[in-house]
């Protein structure tokens, strides 16, 4: 074998075990942020139902994690 044919077959084998890494690797990322996601939003509307409910409709604000306030305005 060349010189030329040994650099050819090197690159190929690097390039194919790029390729091959990064097909593994990006579906596992995407699949990370997608559950993140997912759970942000349902952690998002369950603390929404909790509000509805201790404030029986009325319009309500989070302050922080911990504090939630129902305002008094009428029930829509």
């Amino acid at each position: 074998m060349t010189a030329a044919s040994w650099f050819a077959a090197i690159a190929l084998t690097l390039a194919l075990g790029w390729l091959a890494a990064m097909d593994h690797i990006a579906p596992d990322a995407t699949s990370t942020a997608l559950q993140t996601a997912q759970e942000d939003a349902a952690a998002l509307a369950s603390r929404d139902w909790v509000a509805r409910q201790v404030c029986e409709g009325r319009p309500f604000e989070w302050l922080d994690d911990k504090t939630l306030v129902c305002h008094r305005e009428a029930r829509p």
